[in-house]
């Protein structure tokens, strides 16, 4: 089992094809206005969004940061504190390094960028989680799971020199580098909320949209 502060933390961050928009050739101007309206909405829309998460990615790193950096008062928190680190940057440097992990999460967002596109509206960070595709056991094959673990076990070592050094009896010392690997994806894919990495992963689509519509103006 996780401690209670990293399974804490675990919980409160966990959480899109690109829509084209298409214009049919106008017959007439009031059709070609009705459409540029549109599109101005549409350009309006995703800037709005794009605040929206940007707050919700500012909140999740404030939590992160003030977990890390709490002065801890106890050697159980000392050890809570130095398994968060060892945790979050291990998860952050495996998800850096994997193609696939990033383009596994860019496809798994993408019913959700497409869900804001097609709603004109103000959004919750929870509306827009209802079309998201959740991370299961099987998103990946086996063969691509064996990829990734190869991956993580130079980054795992790395972290783990460090790491080890100081802390020779915490919860994640104890536990393998195939149940760190588990927690590492199921921390970067988290379903009950949008993640750090999921966040990221939209606004890079929001980015590119809003750049397409600016420049079709």
């Amino acid at each position: 089992m996780m401690n209670k502060h990293l399974l804490a933390a675990f919980v409160t961050l966990s959480t899109m094809n690109f829509l084209s928009i298409a214009y049919i050739q106008p017959s007439n101007s009031n059709i070609t206005k009705r459409k540029q309206i549109n599109k101005k909405q549409l350009l309006q829309h995703l800037k709005n969004v794009k605040i929206t998460l940007q707050k919700h990615l500012k909140t999740l790193y404030f939590y992160m940061e003030k977990a890390l950096n709490s002065i801890p008062e106890s050697p159980e928190e000392a050890e809570d504190e130095a398994d968060m680190i060892f945790f979050f940057s291990l998860s952050d440097d495996l998800y850096k390094n994997s193609l696939t992990l990033q383009r596994k999460l860019s496809e798994l967002v993408a019913p959700t960028f497409n869900f804001i596109c097609n709603n004109i509206k103000p959004l919750t960070i929870d509306e827009m989680l209802l079309d998201f595709h959740p991370y299961t056991k099987s998103t990946f094959d086996k063969n691509t799971i064996i990829q990734l673990r190869m991956l993580f076990q130079p980054l795992y070592f790395k972290h783990y020199e460090t790491y080890r050094n100081k802390n020779s009896n915490t919860v994640l010392s104890r536990m393998s580098a195939d149940e760190i690997f588990e927690l590492c994806v199921q921390f970067i894919f988290i379903n009950d909320t949008l993640s750090p990495y999921e966040c990221r992963a939209l606004l890079q689509k929001l980015d590119t949209k809003i750049k397409e519509l600016e420049q079709t103006k």
